[in-house]
């Protein structure tokens, strides 16, 4: 029995450029901070020529400190693991355990708040002079003439990125339980459940995103917004939540002499709140998607794309006693690995417009067809899935125009499965004793030996002139055969 407690503290990043900006979204007007004079005095045209009646504060007068966020002092972690040999024979082991774990917000969420009320882009413009026959920038003067800076509009500034100024590291509780058991000399079995519940993930709402509304954000007055001087208000929130389960059992060992195998079999099953919408095929990142619909959290909770419900693993490396003792025919080891796994789970959206009317970021979900299974379909790349089983005609009037709907498309996250994946890799190798200190290694390597197409990702896009196609097939070690055949000189 092993008990442990753990404290971390991860207190904000301090910038010694001075060159952070943060939000404060309650203020009425929205005003911005800065670490502090020093930093306020640096503020660029571009930036403070959209503000309107929003202030510049220093962090001393928003009560934070000159990082910008205030630190989480409450990250305590408890940690505790059990080992228990229930038998006599020591041929059984249970182990089990639980802990409560946090991590920093590191460059990809800090960064954000970098080059906001400082960025200055500047623009000089060339001439030439037709009589003397020279052009006015010529190295090394790159900077003729007086610089063109942009402004910005009261009301079309996008303030990007804030974050939460009370934002929360992320906490992550951890658990699992494993029984190995020994058969026979040289054989084992292990089953493991494991899981973890993840929360305050971030999330990247708009905070001046409106209600769904029929008019639309663009064709309203900039009054009714929540912070009518800004356009955007894109921000880093808490209020992320993933929940995760799997069982594992596994089979490895020597099932005769010189053949050692390991056959693996999981079956998973995650769920998530953070938005996904352009099918992202691979994990749920520190940086994510912009969040839709900010108004409810749950709006986008579903299975995680790029976890499949399946996958069986095995390897196989076998030492071949075939013509022990003939310099070239005998000696040769056969290796093995076999990968199946089901499909990704993907969500039907629509990129025309944005129907809700809540100036949403490009894709936003379509809607579901009532009483369609959406795996129906007929699984050729011509058409993966049942594309009837979902629509954005509410989107759209008779005459096929878009519209403002006034909400948000109902179709669930992560209810098209992909196509799965199934592929064999082969090696054959032997080593050749040319001399006492020379040696020749040859191989030959198949990738993908029976070339089982492996599918890409079907488009889920309704706008999409090939919405329900697979276009692609997968990258790298998924994509077509491929055999390497090689020698290898060693002395």
């Amino acid at each position: 029995l092993n008990l442990g407690l753990r404290y971390d503290l991860y207190p904000g990043f301090e910038d010694a450029e001075l060159n952070i900006t943060n939000f404060l979204r309650d203020t009425p007007n929205g005003d911005a901070v800065v670490p502090n004079e020093a930093s306020r005095q640096i503020a660029q045209p571009a930036f403070t020529s959209g503000l309107g009646t929003s202030r510049i504060l220093t962090a001393a007068e928003a009560g934070l400190p000159e990082t910008l966020r205030v630190t989480d002092k409450n990250n305590f972690a408890p940690r505790i693991g059990v080992a228990w040999r229930p038998f006599d024979d020591n041929r059984t082991v249970v182990r089990a355990g639980w802990g409560i774990y946090y991590t920093r917000f590191l460059g990809a969420i800090f960064n954000s708040l970098t080059g906001i009320h400082t960025s200055d882009n500047q623009t000089f413009g060339n001439s030439y002079d037709a009589a003397a026959r020279i052009h006015a920038i010529v190295l090394p003067n790159t900077f003729a003439g007086a610089a063109g800076r942009g402004t910005s509009a009261v009301g079309n500034q996008n303030f990007s990125t804030a974050n939460d100024p009370y934002l929360k590291d992320p906490q992550t509780h951890q658990w699992s339980v494993s029984v190995d058991r020994e058969i026979g000399r040289r054989n084992a079995f292990r089953f493991t459940y494991s899981g973890r519940r993840d929360r305050n993930l971030t999330l990247a709402p708009d905070l001046n995103q409106l209600q769904p509304n029929t008019v639309g954000f663009v064709n309203l007055p900039r009054t009714a917004r929540p912070y009518p001087n800004w356009n955007r208000v894109n921000t880093r929130d808490g209020g992320g939540e993933a929940d995760y389960h799997d069982l594992t059992f596994q089979l490895r060992g020597e099932a005769v002499e010189g053949l050692h195998y390991s056959a693996t079999y999981k079956w998973s099953h995650a769920i998530s709140n953070i938005e996904q919408a352009t099918n992202k095929p691979n994990f749920v990142e520190e940086i994510n998607d912009r969040t839709d619909n900010r108004f409810d959290p749950g709006y986008t909770r579903g299975p995680v794309t790029a976890i499949p419900d399946h996958r069986f693993t095995a390897t196989l490396l076998w030492e071949m006693p075939f013509f022990k003792g003939k310099a070239v025919l005998g000696g040769w080891t056969l290796s093995s690995i076999v990968t199946a796994q089901s499909g990704f789970h993907l969500t039907a959206t629509y990129g025309s417009h944005c129907g809700s009317g809540t100036n949403c970021y490009t894709r936003e979900k379509a809607d579901a067809v009532a009483g369609q299974d959406p795996n129906s379909g007929p699984h050729t790349v011509q058409q993966w899935f049942n594309t009837g089983a979902f629509t954005d005609r509410a989107f759209f009037n008779a005459a096929g125009r878009p519209i403002f709907a006034g909400r948000f498309g109902n179709a669930e996250k992560g209810s098209i499965l992909g196509p799965g994946l199934y592929t064999i890799d082969l090696g054959l190798f032997k080593e050749f004793k040319l001399s006492s200190e020379v040696g020749l290694k040859l191989s030959v390597q198949a990738q993908n030996v029976t070339n089982h197409p492996n599918y890409g990702l079907p488009e889920t896009n309704l706008t999409s002139p090939n919405y329900g196609r697979i276009t692609t097939l997968q990258p790298g070690v998924l994509g077509s055969r491929i055999v390497v055949i090689g020698a290898r000189l060693q002395f």
